[in-house]
């Protein structure tokens, strides 16, 4: 029954938030249900929250939507301190884009974009030279900006108290080495994926082709700061610290595996604080193609890189310090051991079709890559 409060599950390894049972406050219960999680890594229960619960709210900001009291439920709201007849408060719903822009060199700058749930609130795809700048997002439920299109450049802008990941940049084809040239710059992350947790959920998320992230600062995010796939992406100059918070077998920065990515370039960044036997920088199950250097990876609880697999993975010059955990670089061979990598026949074939190899464009661009096949 939704009408009750619910008594959430977040799992050690990588399964989002689990709505583990409800909550009967008259009577003092809580009924917690018997399923297994979704997914076969969640091999503990790391936290419970209680949401939707009155009796908890008694902090100035905090707010919670009460289900009962008023038979058609009302917002329970205490409010901060300043807050008076004349302040807003703002409710936002509705599921489509406040901005979608499909035109040429359109400028948005300097609006406070706040309480909204569904699509993305900003919204860039088949456009070209849009600059998003000296915004703030906050509040939001779905993700904040889909940064697309060509040429696009997001700066100067803040990004936090969001349910889902903050921004997510792509543009580009891989396939045609058609560079995106899609950029974020000098952006702000802090406290994303407030109730979006499990892999690949970071304050930003980097894929397509020849895009770039740079001078960025993410901190305070449950699970990664970083996600990145794709193909000759960049992310240099970049600050990260105090994320991973909740879950394990994570990294600060982390690319998955599939070798569904090659010649990401990550350097000059300086990576910290990632929490619960997680990794400064995460290149996951045959992760290949990655070039790595000039970069300080330190305060970590497990691994400076871990490198799962994989091949063309070249690491020099980083400064790897502090670790907590067992080793400053782990490197494995599971490309050659697990089940999944054990025909490298079908493996080619599947990898050439995704990139054209070995005689596309990308071919000549990378000729490594070219001869996986041989």
């Amino acid at each position: 029954s939704p009408r009750l409060p619910l008594l959430l599950a977040a799992y050690l390894y990588g399964g989002a938030y689990t709505v583990e049972g409800m909550v009967d406050m008259a009577n003092q219960f809580a009924a917690v249900g018997e399923d297994e999680p979704d997914s076969k890594y969640a091999h503990a229960i790391l936290l419970r929250y209680l949401v939707t619960l009155p009796e908890e709210i008694d902090v100035p900001g905090e707010w919670c939507y009460d289900h009962d009291e008023f038979g058609s439920g009302c917002i329970c709201f205490i409010p901060p301190e300043g807050f008076g007849t004349k302040s807003v408060l703002a409710l936002g719903y509705g599921p489509d884009h406040l901005f979608r822009i499909l035109g040429d060199g359109i400028s948005v700058e300097g609006i406070r974009f706040t309480a909204k749930n569904g699509l993305p609130t900003v919204c860039i795809e088949q456009a070209r030279r849009t600059h998003l700048a000296d915004c703030t997002f906050s509040a939001l439920d779905g993700v904040a900006v889909f940064a697309g299109g060509r040429r696009t450049k997001v700066e100067n802008c803040e990004f936090f108290d969001t349910v889902n990941t903050g921004l997510m940049l792509m543009g580009g084809v891989a396939k045609t080495c058609d560079w995106g040239r899609n950029q974020v710059i000098n952006c702000h992350f802090h406290d994303n994926c407030l109730m979006k947790s499990g892999w690949s959920t970071g304050s930003i998320y980097l894929s397509g082709a020849g895009n770039r992230i740079a001078h960025c600062l993410v901190h305070d995010n449950i699970e990664h700061g970083i996600d990145y796939v794709g193909v000759g992406n960049v992310l240099e100059y970049n600050r990260v610290h105090d994320v991973t918070i909740e879950y394990e077998d994570s990294g600060a920065v982390y690319t998955p595996g599939g070798c569904k990515s090659y010649g990401n370039v990550f350097r000059y960044n300086d990576i910290g604080s990632a929490h619960n036997s997680t990794h400064a920088l995460y290149c996951d199950d045959w992760s290949s193609g990655n070039i790595i250097y000039g970069n300080v990876l330190r305060n970590f609880e497990w691994a400076g890189v871990f490198l799962g697999g994989g091949r063309d993975n070249i690491v020099s010059n980083n400064l790897i310090i502090a670790g907590r955990g067992s080793t400053g670089l782990h490197v494995d061979n599971r490309g050659l051991v697990w089940s999944q990598y054990k025909d490298p026949i079908g493996l080619w074939k599947d990898i050439a079709r995704r990139f054209d190899l070995p005689n596309g464009p990308l071919a000549k661009r990378y000729p490594a890559f070219a001869n996986w096949g041989k």
